[in-house]
């Protein structure tokens, strides 16, 4: 079989040559291609004087994140999502009482890159999702703290978010973020 490959792949290139063609050089290797898409990396920051911890998916413990502070996780997946996480925060009126924030990131090959903040009540989601361009925000407000996702230019292994925690100004305001092109996504 592999006779038979040599010998047409040096009938292919007498003809070209004899047609006034450079033959491709068939020692040369071929080129890596970087056919596989980006993974996901998620930076939460602190910027309120609240106790802030996340549970990244894959680390035992969850990690403090100090005011003035980031943490940050990245992966790529072959499941939804690349990065996934738990976080909890403390508002300074209720020490002791923390509340539950899911975290969510995730750039597969037939979707929008994406990355969401929210929480669920029964069967729905609530919180912000940004799918946008560099630069774009997306954000929710309620009660104690606003959340504000930023898409930040790609690096060369990820698609990049910032999630930044800031204490509230203004109305609440949050949205349905339950389904994703007739379904749920992650």
């Amino acid at each position: 079989m592999q006779r038979i490959s040599a010998l047409i792949g040096l009938g292919l290139a007498a003809a070209l040559a004899l047609n006034g063609c450079a033959a491709a050089d068939v020692t040369t290797p071929a080129v890596d291609r970087e056919a596989s898409v980006r993974g996901t990396n998620i930076c939460i920051t602190n910027k309120t004087d609240m106790n802030v911890r996340i549970k990244w998916r894959g680390y035992p413990n969850a990690r403090p994140i100090a005011p003035g502070y980031q943490s940050c996780n990245s992966g790529y997946e072959t499941h939804i999502p690349d990065v996934k996480a738990v976080l909890e925060y403390e508002p300074t009126s209720q020490p002791g009482s923390p509340l539950t924030l899911l975290v969510a990131g995730d750039n597969d090959w037939y979707f929008d890159a994406l990355a969401k903040v929210y929480y669920t009540r029964g069967s729905q989601s609530f919180g912000a999702r940004n799918m946008g361009d560099e630069g774009e925000t997306s954000s929710f407000q309620e009660g104690f703290l606003r959340v504000t996702i930023t898409r930040l230019p790609d690096s060369d292994r990820n698609k990049e978010w910032d999630i930044t925690l800031t204490p509230p100004s203004g109305e609440d305001y949050i949205s349905d973020i339950t389904d994703y092109g007739g379904g749920p996504r992650f």
